[in-house]
């Protein structure tokens, strides 16, 4: 995947007809965004509703009892394994065609992990993943504008980390309240 140049570790970029058409011209909205809109409610919609949904679910949950339950649990977790491959690859695919328009290396920059943030960020739900997504991409985008601002881009990081820091705190709260209601009185 060398490019022709061979000037950097990348490859050429993309044609332009297998590039993603822009949403919104001067941005980098583009026709993902539906991509990724169709394939949260198609998430949501298969663990919900679906019986290999519910495997899932219930294997991720208590991988024993589904087991004594008679879930077929290491084909549950092989499918989990590739369907999320598939999606994570998706995504980068979605990465290449619609803002880079070239693989680098290295190529990623961290969307593991930002990917992580978003998802506790969405409690887990494919639904509350969108907006999640949208306020972590706010924030990226945002920490190029403050550092022409002279503003460092750490800043963004620590808003992140305060972010899932004040989630994880309000949920520790909650589940510490909730057990001091099921504990009898002494």
């Amino acid at each position: 995947l060398q490019e022709a140049a061979r000037q950097y570790p990348q490859s050429d970029k993309i044609a332009v007809p297998a590039r993603l058409l822009l949403i919104w011209n001067g941005t980098q909205l583009h026709a993902g965004l539906f991509l990724a809109l169709f394939l949260a409610v198609a998430v949501w919609f298969y663990l919900s509703w679906s019986a290999a949904g519910f495997s899932l679910r219930a294997v991720g949950a208590a991988p024993e009892a589904a087991q004594a339950a008679g879930l077929p649990v290491r084909r549950t977790v092989w499918t989990t394994f590739l369907l999320s491959g598939a999606l994570a690859g998706l995504a980068g695919a979605v990465q290449v065609c619609g803002v880079t328009y070239f693989l680098a290396d290295p190529y990623s920059k961290g969307y593991g992990y930002t990917a992580i943030a978003v998802a506790l960020l969405a409690n887990l739900s494919p639904l509350a993943v969108v907006p999640a997504a949208l306020f972590f991409g706010a924030l990226a985008s945002g920490a190029s504008e403050v550092q022409t601002a002279g503003v460092s881009s750490v800043v963004i990081q620590v808003l992140q980390a305060l972010t899932l820091l004040t989630l994880l705190g309000a949920a520790w709260v909650r589940e510490r309240l909730a057990r001091g209601r099921r504990e009898p009185a002494a």
